[in-house]
């Protein structure tokens, strides 16, 4: 999901010591990357902190300013992980 940019109210993962947490983001903040772009109507663009609201199981939800980390590190955000579903049951004959 790396090509995917953050957008209110998507649904990501906040990483908190150990546990990844359901957070929804609410605002995002986008910087012009540095890195020279591929044309001048097409800058580089790279998402920096997104202000997100954390909802830990059983706790107060919390605000929090996060940027996105692929590898789950502390205090960071990532794309949910992909769940495997299970087919639908054949019809009934």
């Amino acid at each position: 999901m790396a090509d995917q940019m953050p957008a209110v109210g998507a649904i990501v993962h906040f990483v908190s010591g150990e546990s990844h947490l359901a957070a929804i983001v609410t605002a995002i903040d986008y910087q012009v990357a540095t890195a020279p772009s591929p044309t001048p109507e097409q800058p580089i663009v790279q998402p920096s902190q997104q202000a997100l609201i954390v909802l830990p199981p059983m706790q107060q939800p919390f605000a929090t300013l996060a940027i996105y980390d692929a590898a789950g590190v502390n205090a960071t955000w990532h794309w949910p992980e992909v769940v495997q579903t299970l087919p639908d049951p054949p019809p009934e004959p």
